[in-house]
């Protein structure tokens, strides 16, 4: 390090010793926990530094706003903001002396805070319901301005608030304040540190599109509804084709401090370094793609990496060959640093067995039980409960692939009988053999809407299948009136099996048939009206992407640096990427790992363990002192300095993680997180099931 000798001569300014320091590997490798703060009592997912780098500012589950100074560990303010739901993220108003602040949540409101303004609960001053509904991702303000901040949701807008003409707005359904109107939902976004004009969007659509904000207006425009979408889009960059029907979500695109280079954070992908000045065509780019991915495969080891990789693969391929797999919300047992593939428990699970046996057979059975190292008991019991609901259901898959069998060879029997006899009457059999077998009810449509898509977030159809598997009936969506639905024709079926002999409980049955008719008919109504709204609506969706998808074709493409993987992004939708100085770039990940990377050449030269789950924040010190500050699914927020007396060589660490990363990924793409109702749902119609088969078979033996 010789520019230590510069700055103590004089040479060396302090502002450029922290940059040098910083962007060493030696100082990098260092990093390690300084210590924790434990101010909230839910999962901290936004932490932001104030402008100075003296406090921050952190939001929750909890639905607290904290306001700590890392470096005494004391709480300078806490207060309960008014959202009611997940806080998703917060910033510091500039030019404020950190006592305003803004915020949204997964209840699409948005709140600008004023700490020195009193606290009242039912108070409507700062709120914003303009979202609506949908879930508003993350808030960003204007450098050097107060009055000036924006947010992105689910809506597919971008709004702008000013807080000199309104200071609150309560509509239900407001078109004021939009400055960026798009066909896809927008999840991340942020704003150019040396251009305020240059807004950043991360689009559902797996696409990120810069505007400039001197051609956008909060006014309505007078243009072509279809040309709305692309006002003010400057570039515009998407990693995938749009007719693939697997689209990567992106949670987190981020300008670096100079505004010349923008990293974006692909669910179940890589990190992708974007030139936002380096303007190309989209042809050019779709060979650059190509291009720079088989650069990377060259990179791997193929002897060693992609022989353990397809071992992975074609293992999960056998489990979840009919069906994918099912895990409750809130397993989080697939997370952390003990986190393993299935494949590799099963291997571990056997050995533990074995060694137990052969060491403690004379001990009692009560010491030789043990439970799996490194899990607590609730990620145990949650794991086995995805188990339980995922076995079940694979359970019903394969009695119908039997019942389907069975009718299959029946049919099949049918047909050479009816061919041997009536070899003169070829047409006719035919005819009847093919009426036969379109009555004859098929579950083969269901088995492919759960085995062709690998997106979860693009697999309604999957979601189908697997209600139809456990509710029965015609592949549609399952609502609360369907309950309603099945009562009514449980209580229809039992009508029918009473006395005839009595003509009073005829009656009754008759009357409370026509009524229950009467009920029914009303749902359908009210459920056909529902669908064909809603597909009104996705018609017209369709219709404006397809417009937008040709407009797209003139505008260039950012051009692209570098990619990096071996992290894992699958869980959480909010997983940020950063850069750490001039040289490195950093994510977290769903093995509770943060992993920093080379930023010019993609290698990994570090990972940190983080959390007992998910890392989803990594928040650099803003003036480019070596501090790091972290938070995820644990209640904590965590700092990281370079305390080590030595660099730390992570080389074995990393290469067993990145492959238990890749491996994992592919088990995630055929897993659907579902809720703790679903299960108990799936129990209740199984109870019904096997209460009606054993009174049928009661009837019979009458």
């Amino acid at each position: 390090m010789s520019y230590l000798s510069d700055r103590q001569y004089g040479l060396l300014s302090h502002r450029h010793l922290l940059v040098k320091l910083k962007n060493s590997s030696s100082i990098t490798r260092r990093l390690n926990i300084d210590y924790t703060l434990n101010i909230h009592r839910g999962c901290v997912n936004t932490i932001w530094w104030n402008e100075f780098g003296t406090t921050i500012l952190s939001g929750s589950d909890d639905q607290n706003l904290i306001v700590t100074d890392p470096f005494t560990r004391q709480i300078l303010t806490k207060i309960h903001s008014g959202h009611r739901e997940n806080i998703f993220s917060a910033k510091f108003l500039p030019e404020t002396n950190d006592r305003q602040v803004v915020s949204c949540s997964g209840d699409g409101i948005v709140f600008h805070t004023n700490f020195d303004r009193p606290n009242t609960s039912h108070s409507i001053e700062g709120c914003f319901t303009c979202h609506g509904p949908t879930t508003t991702y993350e808030v960003r303000i204007i450098p050097h301005t107060p009055n000036l901040f924006l947010s992105c949701a689910d809506d597919c807008t971008v709004r702008l608030y000013d807080l000199r003409t309104k200071s609150n707005c309560l509509k239900d359904h407001c078109n004021d304040d939009i400055l960026i109107k798009s066909n896809w939902g927008i999840t991340s976004m942020d704003i150019n540190p040396m251009n305020s004009n240059e807004i950043v969007c991360a689009c559902a659509d797996s696409s990120i599109r810069i505007y400039d904000h001197r051609k956008l207006s909060t006014q309505i425009s007078s243009t072509n509804q279809y040309e709305s979408s692309i006002d003010g889009l400057v570039s515009y960059f998407i990693l995938s084709d749009r007719k693939a029907q697997r689209r990567c979500r992106i949670t987190s695109v981020v300008f670096n401090q100079y505004g010349t280079e923008i990293l974006a954070s692909y669910s179940s992908e890589s990190i992708y370094l974007l030139d936002p000045k380096k303007l190309i065509t989209q042809e050019q780019m779709k060979e650059r793609l190509i291009e720079h991915r088989n650069q990377k495969r060259s990179k791997i080891n193929i002897n060693e990496n992609k022989s353990t990789l397809n071992n992975i693969i074609q293992n999960d391929e056998n489990k979840t060959s009919h069906i994918k797999r099912l895990r409750l919300r809130g397993d989080w047992s697939d997370t952390g640093p003990d986190s393993r593939p299935f494949n590799e428990e099963e291997q571990i699970e056997p050995t533990i067995d074995q060694s137990q046996s052969s060491n403690n057979e004379q001990q009692s059975p009560s010491t030789t039980t043990t439970t799996i190292p490194g899990r607590n008991l609730q990620n145990f019991f949650m794991r086995r409960m995805s188990d339980i609901l995922t076995q079940l259901v694979t359970h019903t898959t394969s009695e119908t692939d039997q019942t389907d069998q069975e009718i299959e060879t029946t049919t099949n029997n049918i047909q050479t009988n009816e061919t041997n006899d009536n070899n003169n009457n070829i047409v006719s059999s035919s005819t009847t053999n093919s009426r036969m077998i379109q009555s004859s009810p098929s579950p083969t449509p269901i088995q492919d809407s759960t085995t062709n898509n690998d997106d979860d977030d693009d697999n309604e159809s999957n979601r189908i299948g697997i209600f139809d598997l456990i509710f029965g009936g015609s592949p549609r969506l399952h609502t609360e009136d369907d309950d309603d639905d099945d009562d009514d024709v449980d209580d229809n079926e039992r009508s029918m099996d009473g006395d005839d002999d009595d003509d009073d409980d005829e009656d009754s049955r008759t009357s409370s048939a026509t009524t229950d008719s009467v009920h029914l008919s009303g749902h359908t109504t009210h459920r056909r009206f529902v669908t064909t709204k809603w597909d009104r609506m996705r018609k017209r969706r369709e219709i404006e992407r397809a417009h937008e998808e040709n407009l797209l074709k003139n505008i260039p493409s950012l051009g692209l640096i570098n990619s990096y993987d071996g992290h894992r992004n699958t869980r959480t939708m909010i997983k940020e990427a950063n850069f750490w100085s001039d040289s490195y770039v950093m994510s977290g990940s769903d093995c509770g790992h943060i992993f920093i990377w080379n930023k010019f050449n993609g290698n990994i030269i570090r990972v940190i363990q983080a959390d007992e789950h998910v890392v989803n924040c990594v928040q650099p010190h803003p003036l480019n002192y070596p501090i790091l500050a972290s938070s995820g699914i644990d209640y904590n927020i965590k700092i990281f300095s370079p305390l080590a007396e030595t660099p730390i060589d992570d080389s074995d660490c990393i290469e067993r993680t990145v492959k238990r990363n890749h491996a994992m990924i592919e088990e995630t793409s055929t897993t659907i997180t579902v809720p703790a109702t679903f299960m108990l749902r799936m129990l209740t119609s199984i109870y019904r099931l096997r209460n009606r088969e054993e009174t049928s078979g009661i009837d019979d033996d009458d």
